[in-house]
Formats: C-alpha cells, structure tokens, sequence
C-alpha cells in the first residue's frame, strides 16, 4: 500500500482527479459553513465561558505577560497554555475590530474561529483518508459524516471547547504527518516523524484527551499501512514516554472527586462500558442531545441495564475481532474508535465524572473512527440505490445538526435543553436559575435550586443562589436560613458570608450584618492575595468594605479592580455608585454610562443611571434609562418604582391645537 501512496499529493493527480478533488473540497467547506452557519450570532454561555474566557482575568483584558501566566503554570485545573494563548488572541482581534463602547470580548470572533477550526479539521479528515483509502469519493462521505454528525454540534458551538477542537487539529496534523513519514519509500524522512511529534505536543498543550493518539496511529501504521507492530511500537515509544508525562501532569493540575476515585475496578469496566455503548447509540440515533446527561459512576451502577449495555459492547469487540481479516477496515476503524475514547470512557476516573461519564464532545476526534468505517463501507462494490440513500442519510444529519445548533444559542436555550432532556441536571438547574434570577423570574429560578437541594440538600451553590434569590424578593429569614447552610458547607466562603449580611441587615439586625460584613471582607482579601490578577476578588472585597462604612478603602479597590481590566462593567458599576452617595455626580453617572456602554443589558447600572439623572432633575433621561432596564427585565422592581417616581415629576402635557381642553 505504501507504494501507492503518491496520489496523496495533488502534483501527481491528472486534471480529472484534482477536479474531483476541489468538487469535494468545496463541497465539505460550503456543507460545514451551511449548518453551522448560526453560531457566529451566538452569545457567550455561563457554561465555563465565564471562567475560561469572558470573566477570565488574564485574557480580559488581554497582555503578553498574561498569557505567559498560562505557560508557568495550570489555571482552573487545566494545563492548556495553546488553547489559552489561542484566546488571548482572539481577545486582542476581538479589541482591535471592535467599535467604540463596544465590549471587548465580542462573541462572534470566538465562534467564527471556533467554526473555521472545525472546517480545517474536516480537510483534514478529508486528506488523511484519501491516503488510507485511496478513493475520493469514499473519502468525501467518511468526512462529511464527520463534520456534520450532530455529535459535533457541542464542539463547534461552545466557544470553551475549542481546546477539543484545537486538540483535534493538531492531533490530525500529526496522523498525517506520521504517515506520510510510514508512507515513505527508502531512507525515512525523520524530520517528517520530529514534525509529527511536535504536532503531537502541541495536541496535549491544547487538551491532554489527545493521550490516546499513539495507540490511534499504531493502529493505522500497523492495520492501514501494514508495517510491522515492532517498528510501529518502536517508533512510537517517545509519544507514549510523552503521553504518559501528560497523564500525570492532568492527574496534579486537576484533582479528581473523591466520589469518582471510590469506585472499582470491576465498576469502571461497567461504566466504560455504559458509555461506549451510550456513544454508539447516539452515533446511530442522534435524538435528545445535550450538554449534561447526569450519567455519572453512581447513576449507572444503580440501574441493572448497564449490564446489559457492556455485554452489548463486548459482544461487538469480540465480532469485530472475529471479523479482523474479513473486514480489517471496519473492525480498524471500530478500533480506533474504542482507543480515541478511552481517557473519557471512566476506565480511568477523571473529574468531571462527578457530573457525567459521557458527552457529546468527547466524540469528536473518536469521529475518526466512523468516518473510516463509512469510507471503508463505500469503497466496496454497491449498486446505485445506496449511495442515494447514503445521500439522504447525510443530509438528515446535516439537518438535526442545524436544529441542534439553535441550543447553544444563549444560557437559557442552552439550559432549557438541558432540562428538557435530564431535568435532574445540576448544572443545569443552578446556570438556569440563575439566567431566571436574573431576569427577575424567582419563582422559577427557586424551582430550578428546589430540584438540586432535594436530590443535594447541602449543595453549596443552590443554597447560596436561593439565598440571594429571597433577598431580591425581601424575604429575609428566608434568605438568612439558605446562607447559613451555604456557609454550613463552605465556612470560607466570602460570597456566603456577604449574602448572609446582607439577609441580616434587611432583617435589622445590624450588629450581626456588621461582623459578616467584616467576615467577608477578611476571606475577599485572602482571596485577592492568593489570586492578585483577579479584579472581580477585588471589587467583591470594595463592596464589603463600603458596607461597613470604609468608603474610602473601596474606593481604592474598586480603582485597582479597573486598572486591572478596564473593561469590567460590574466595577464601573459600583464605583459610579458609590461616588454618586459621596456626592461626585458627574463622576458617577460617567462610571454608569461606562458600564451600560461595556455590558448595554446591564439592568442595575441603567437603574443606577435613571437615579442619577433624576436626582439632577433631568426627568426625561431618567425615565429613558428606567425604561431601558425594564426592557431587559420587566419585573425589576428598584427600575418600577423609578419609573413611577419620573412620572409624578413629569410636567403636565400641554394640549396641542384642535384638541379637547
């Protein structure tokens, strides 16, 4: 096979073939672009975008030395220093492209290139299977499926999984690099397998899921390009000394739950096998995806159908290597399927365990292996009705993908289908509750913590969330009851202990609300001295020094907070209210305009600024600014009662010619 390796390369094509060739570059790019076309319109979601991207104080803003901080070392349990970079960057255009008093971090240029990347990925595929089958029309279908398989969609539209994509992307790179190393005839181009092995690097440094990638290309160097398994194994055992480096490097930056690491060995075969065989039903039957299942070690141990779900998997392992030499492509590409999955498939416990086994993303270089199945499948003799059927197989995915899109447009689709599938969802019910809250629904929000406090009832979130929840609805004994359990759980909690206060004050109880006040203030600077780059530690430690009466001192923080992200609409926010309570009203309302211009759905600046406005006597101003924050939470009732207030000092309508005095 290696012999005929050299129609890989376009130079060597007759005319014919580079045509067909650009037919279905052409084809895959304009497929992809079609139904995935939405997600350049999409928001950020709370869904770890807030912590890896948009909240996150080293890329926003965006420096040099910043994005140093993500080679030094791990940051939120992840050692990604590419996929960090990548960000940065991306905040830097985002910036550079932006318009005035637009916020900086846009979320198109994010999902733009989180689109773009998926498409090179798709040629990619494209290419790496035209060298291992050698057929253009075969390899066109096995990429197509691999990039419009609902399965994908998760990948694509979430803007913080572009460490999979980024992974994917470099871990291709260096499958074809390697093979075209294999591929070689006479003395072997080593530079070739440095190339690979450095793509190979910056696959880890992007997500270290791409451990498995030495196994992936053993199987194509031994099974595809028929070496043999000594040299193959051989030539690879720098990738696995590498592989198993990472390994320990994500098992210190990350800590795994200890409810994951309890379970057994005997269990985690079980729960592999739930999950593999959870992937292979959603390969079949892409219905009711989402981004939670809940179907974590405990779930499935619970329920007697996992069972039945690993024996079914064993079952298919045990055919396909039967079928090894009858089939050796399709029980290849099985192969490779089974090895891409198996950091996630709970053989090797692995944090988010702890909320579920499996997800869709984790598919998404495993999509290799169904594309080398589909390809293998139609490379082989079939009269004309298949591949029509094939056609409409195809464009049926295409379809439920576009739909699935639709989903990740925003928090509240995203939660809503994660509801709509598995209403047990923690996750789910805590980021959708607070969407809720803050749009002043709190009934609905207190169903959402209601669901997870009756499955967790010390879950600290839930507790925390329905605390604040039942301040902004003046029920504070209420409020103090669920703050007290939060703290219950996280004693050093300064956000619980603030809430608490703040439950306290609204209750009179002033001499306590003054020591939780001083409480959260003590755990706010524990926390801005551990993590110095981090201005929302900053601005929450301002907030609870100017509760206790230490104005100037928040002053201060509130000051350092924005020299550290000038950008940070929250901070502009509440130094624009406290300089209009020390009578700098020009200086506030500039803050509050600032902080609308950054986040133009801040409902609590507009309401700040219609204050301001009116306390100037500016009537018309302020009934603007009350109107603009009811217009993005009409039950907001501080934005109500302004807006009333505007209408008592409105002058009375003059009586225009013609009309009835």
């Amino acid at each position: 096979m290696a012999a005929e390796a050299s129609s890989f390369s376009p130079r060597h094509l007759p005319r014919s073939a580079k045509t067909r060739q650009l037919f279905s570059v052409l084809l895959l790019i304009l497929a992809t672009a079609f139904v995935f076309r939405d997600v350049v319109n999409h928001d950020f979601v709370a869904w770890d975008d807030s912590i890896h991207v948009y909240e996150n104080p080293f890329i926003n803003p965006p420096t040099l030395n910043k994005t140093l901080h993500f080679w030094k070392q791990p940051h939120e349990g992840l050692y990604i220093p590419v996929t960090y970079s990548v960000w940065s960057g991306l905040a830097l255009l985002s910036s550079i492209t932006g318009s005035p008093g637009e916020p900086i971090l846009r979320p198109r240029v994010f999902h733009l290139f989180n689109l773009l990347i998926h498409m090179c990925n798709v040629l990619l595929v494209f290419a790496l299977l035209r060298g291992l089958l050698l057929s253009e029309g075969a390899s066109c279908c096995g990429a197509l499926l691999f990039a419009v398989h609902p399965a994908q969609v998760e990948s694509v539209a979430w803007v913080s999984e572009l460490k999979g994509l980024l992974c994917a992307f470099f871990a291709l790179l260096a499958i074809r690099a390697y093979v075209s190393f294999a591929q070689t005839i006479g003395r072997p181009a080593w530079w070739k397998w440095l190339l690979a092995l450095v793509c190979y690097l910056l696959a880890l440094l992007s997500k270290p899921a791409a451990v498995s990638l030495p196994a992936i290309i053993w199987l194509l160097d031994c099974g595809y390009l028929r070496n043999s398994q000594r040299k193959a194994t051989m030539t690879l055992l720098p990738w696995v000394v590498l592989a198993a480096a990472f390994v320990l490097l994500t098992r210190q930056a990350q800590p795994v739950p200890e409810s994951v690491v309890r379970v057994s060995l005997p269990s985690r075969l079980l729960v592999a096998g739930d999950a593999v065989s959870f992937y292979l039903s959603k390969l079949t039957l892409p219905i009711r995806l989402c981004a939670d299942y809940g179907r974590d070690p405990q779930y499935v141990m619970q329920h007697r159908w996992s069972y039945l779900f690993a024996g079914v998997v064993l079952l298919l392992m045990v055919l396909a290597w039967g079928a090894r030499k009858r089939f050796p492509h399709l029980a290849l590409a099985f192969a490779v399927f089974l090895v891409a999955l198996l950091p996630v498939s709970g053989l090797i416990p692995f944090a988010y365990q702890q909320y579920s086994t499996v997800a869709d993303r984790y598919l998404y270089l495993a999509m290799l292996g169904p594309a080398l199945a589909l390809g293998a499948v139609v490379t082989r003799p079939m009269n004309y009705g298949i591949p029509c059927l094939l056609g409409v197989a195809l464009g049926l995915l295409g379809y439920v993908s576009h739909a699935q899109v639709a989903y990740w447009q925003n928090d509240f689709a995203l939660n809503e289908r994660i509801l709509a599938v598995n209403r047990r969802s923690i996750p789910g019910n805590n980021n959708l509750g607070i969407t809720l809250l803050s749009s002043g629904k709190y009934e609905q929000a207190a169903r959402c913590y209601r669901t997870i406090l009756s499955a967790l009832p010390g879950d600290y979130k839930a507790n925390l969330n329905m605390g604040k929840l039942r301040i902004e609805q003046g029920r504070y004994a209420e409020a103090t009851s669920f703050c007290s359990r939060a703290l219950g759980t996280s004693p050093d909690a300064p956000e619980a202990h603030y809430h608490l206060a703040r439950a306290l004050e609204g209750q009179g109880e002033m001499a306590a609300a003054r020591f939780e006040y001083l409480q959260a203030a003590t755990y706010f600077e524990k926390e801005r001295a551990v993590k110095p780059a981090y201005f929302s530690s900053m601005n929450n430690l301002a907030i609870a020094l100017e509760r206790i009466g230490e104005k100037a001192e928040a002053r201060r923080h509130y000051l350092w907070a924005l020299q550290i992200n000038p950008n940070y609409a929250h901070g502009w926010l509440n130094l624009g209210a406290l300089s209009l309570t020390e009578g700098r009203v020009a200086e506030g309302m500039t803050c509050l305009q600032r902080a609308v211009r950054l986040k133009p759905d801040f409902v609590e600046a507009w309401t700040n600024l219609g204050a301001a406005h009116l306390a100037q006597g500016d009537v018309e101003e302020s009934a603007i600014s009350y109107r603009r924050a009811l217009e993005f939470n009409p039950s907001y009732a501080p934005a109500r009662r302004g807006l009333e207030r505007t209408r008592q000092h409105m002058p009375a309508k003059q009586p225009s010619s013609g009309e009835p005095q």
